[in-house]
């Protein structure tokens, strides 16, 4: 049996007989072109335990979640027309794409740009979790037709296994991360930090040790996989890749798996990436103030999958020293149809069919020196945030996250030949580490070092670039209306979105 990354889904290999008889199901091949898929019209289980199982899954190997939420039907981009740098028109009130969020955000397209030789930008992606070439080239071809025929940089880590079967669940985030991060970022090479082999997914701390040999003996047994496991020819590769300039993890665990210890020592080491130059941005998690998976921290028995409890915070995005990102979507336009030259509306924090932003405050870490007085503020101007803080719902002197936010709603994503729309926290991250990334690239052409950790920066120099997103609100764990959007930091949008420009120049007349 494997434990998920996510450690909330296990896995076991059986011949279909023995799983026929477990399940009490009639297992088929559904074959659709190329793809095949393990299929069954029904399952059952003991009632005494089908209560604490959400869903069974036929599959080849076990499945990494993420953030990410797909819709159920494909979006059918054939009847448009061109428009500059796609070769498809989008109508950016319903749907996302590269040419969309350029100029929702005021991103410039990177035409006539050599990338800096020491700019670099990266996806932390587990092993299993693969981008399918055939997709990339799909997206690219409707949507950055300058980018078709290229792919990520892998950078294998442990043994940076791949899987190109065509499953959802390895596919998506991916597939999702590198086509906007290719595109968003163009013309930088984005690398695939494929972590883990076919034996142990990797995690974290995996990436971590291999950029830092003095990190290798943080690992613990008890959470991370050590490698090479037992009777593995996989190598450990401690301390023998160098990190990119700026890192995107789409990923989030509920703060309350792991011990004090292990998430102290895990942040220090993003403060040191931070210190060396490097940006490390995550996402906030698409469930509110519960865990990604929806759990919540039971008040009587600690345990942390309970669906209803005290706010569960996320890490990485709890670090203080990790960048965390939040989600927002357009305000209402009624029925209008966007065109080339059409203004946007504002944004809300994000709240669209079940994915909210997620946002909240960390059971661990204090609130650092640069949010403290941010965080007080916020919470002394909302009377609900008071009462739920003194019910012991949520910790008020921890670290409060989201930092940043921007869109995260309907997404246009290839994955199996197919576009559909994508919402989540997971598509926000890989837009803002792209704007840094070209904030990255413009200070180096002119003889000024990477921006490293930009938080201090954020909630110091904010009012000068940040779009405050002051409507919308979240909630979790039972509670409707948990924390509000308002003037300045909220925890559930941090300090707004970003204007680009205004960004950049800001980032420019720094040394």
């Amino acid at each position: 049996m494997r434990v998920s990354l996510d450690r909330a889904h296990i896995s076991f290999d059986a011949p279909v007989e023995e799983a026929e008889t477990l399940l009490g199901a009639e297992f088929h091949l559904l074959s659709s072109g190329e793809e095949v898929q393990i299929v069954s019209e029904a399952y059952s289980l003991p009632e005494s335990i089908s209560k604490l199982v959400d869903f069974v899954m036929p599959a080849l190997h076990p499945a990494s979640f993420a953030h990410f939420t797909p819709d159920s039907s494909p979006v059918n981009l054939s009847s448009a027309k061109i428009q500059a740098r796609q070769s498809v028109a989008i109508d950016c009130f319903r749907f996302m794409s590269p040419h969309c969020l350029r100029q929702l955000y005021g991103i410039d397209d990177g035409a006539g740009v050599t990338p800096h030789p020491n700019n670099s930008f990266g996806f932390f992606t587990p092993s299993y979790s693969t981008w399918l070439p055939e997709d990339m080239r799909s997206f690219f071809a409707s949507l950055e037709p300058r980018l078709t025929g290229e792919e990520p940089v892998v950078m294998p880590i442990n043994g940076g296994y791949r899987y190109f079967e065509k499953i959802l669940s390895f596919n998506l985030e991916p597939n999702l991360d590198y086509q906007y991060g290719m595109a968003m970022a163009y013309p930088q090479p984005v690398t695939n930090i494929q972590v883990g082999d076919m034996y142990q997914i990797g995690n974290l701390n995996n990436m971590l040790a291999a950029f830092d040999e003095t990190y290798c003996t943080a690992l613990d047994p008890n959470f991370d996989p050590i490698f090479p496991g037992p009777g593995e020819e996989t190598a450990s590769d401690c301390g023998t890749r160098t990190p990119p300039r700026v890192i995107g993890i789409a990923y989030a665990w509920n703060e309350a798996q792991f011990s004090n210890t292990y998430l102290e020592r895990q942040c220090l080491e993003f403060l040191k990436l931070g210190l060396q130059g490097v940006t490390v941005l995550t996402g906030s998690a698409d469930r509110g103030t519960a865990d990604q998976l929806g759990g919540c921290v039971d008040p009587d028995s600690g345990s942390w999958n309970a669906t209803e409890g005290h706010f569960s915070p996320v890490f990485p995005a709890s670090c203080p020293w990790v960048t965390t990102v939040g989600g927002t979507q357009l305000l209402p336009t009624g029925n209008s149809t966007w065109s080339e030259g059409t203004p946007f509306p504002g944004e809300t924090s994000m709240d669209y069919e079940g994915t909210q932003s997620g946002g909240g405050f960390s059971r661990l870490f204090p609130a650092p020196w640069y949010q403290a007085h941010h965080t007080k503020e916020y919470i002394s101007s909302s009377d609900t945030a008071q009462e739920l803080s003194s019910s012991g719902y949520f910790n008020s002197r921890g670290r409060g996250y989201p930092d940043v936010s921007a869109m995260g709603v309907n997404y246009l994503v290839n994955i199996h030949g197919a576009f559909r729309a994508v919402r989540g926290t997971s598509a926000s991250t890989p837009l803002v580490a792209s704007m840094l990334t070209k904030i990255n690239q413009e200070r180096l052409d002119n003889g000024k070092s990477t921006v490293g950790f930009v938080n201090p920066v954020l909630y110091g120099l904010g009012k000068k670039f940040a779009r405050d997103v002051t409507k919308g609100r979240n909630g979790g764990c039972g509670v409707e209306t948990a924390f509000e959007a308002a003037g300045g930091w909220d925890a559930v949008t941090g300090i707004g979105s970003l204007d680009y420009p205004k960004l950049k120049a800001l980032y420019m007349s720094l040394p």
